[in-house]
């Protein structure tokens, strides 16, 4: 089987975002630049990740990233055709280049980085950052900014409300959460790490399990050890 020139991942997370509503999966992948097959033999590991992902726990996705294979080759074709994988469809479909290369010369211009949208989500617009100045550019790719929400995720007014009330409420639970934890573990049973403070309050000489929270744990580490 071929392989990547250098070692290549797909970062995965779930990103529960508090205006989207409901969380949803994001994919970011940077494929082989030299081996067509081996672009091919990755994509379709991320596809079928994406695919057991979906299986065990569904939910919106996105998979975006460098592929290093411009529209239409055939390491693309798992995402090709009227029925993709999840239903990803490519929401950078009408942009040109994204690759320039500083616009050396040393390689042709061309479109290698994709944005790729499972059916849940609406493109309210996809654009360029083509920032430059004095010939400095962001990088040797154009970042690729898409606007996305999620259909039926905040249709009206009202659920905006309901969805900024519910995000209040959660930090305020967050907020008290933490006072919680702040007072558990701010209380102290001994005044000092020392071996006397231990025999004052306890009664004994030698205690068997100690727990330390914080800044304790330096000290203490050293009393426990004595």
């Amino acid at each position: 089987a071929h392989q990547s020139e250098c070692p290549r991942t797909c970062a995965a997370a779930i990103v529960n975002a508090a205006e989207l509503g409901r969380p949803v999966r994001v994919y970011n992948t940077h494929l082989d630049h030299l081996d067509a097959e081996a672009r091919l033999l990755g994509l379709r590991q991320i596809l079928r990740r994406m695919e057991a992902d979906a299986a065990r726990l569904p939910m919106p996705a996105v998979l975006m990233g460098d592929f290093n294979a411009t529209p239409g080759s055939p390491e693309l074709a798992p995402l090709a055709g009227e029925d993709p994988p999840l239903g990803l469809r490519d929401l950078t479909a009408q942009l040109p280049l994204t690759f320039h290369n500083f616009y050396r010369g040393q390689e042709p211009c061309c479109k290698i980085d994709y944005l790729f949208a499972t059916p849940q989500w609406k493109s309210a617009g996809v654009c360029r950052w083509m920032d430059e100045e004095n010939g400095v550019y962001l990088s040797d790719h154009y970042p690729i900014c898409a606007r996305l929400t999620l259909y039926g995720g905040r249709p009206g007014q009202k659920e905006t409300a309901m969805s900024e009330t519910q995000s209040r409420a959660r930090t305020e639970q967050t907020a008290r959460d933490i006072n919680t934890l702040g007072a558990f573990c701010g209380r102290r049973d001994l005044p000092a790490l020392t071996r006397s403070a231990v025999r004052q309050a306890c009664g004994a000489d030698r205690v068997d399990v100690m727990v330390l929270f914080g800044g304790s744990i330096l000290a203490g580490g050293d009393l426990l050890a004595d």
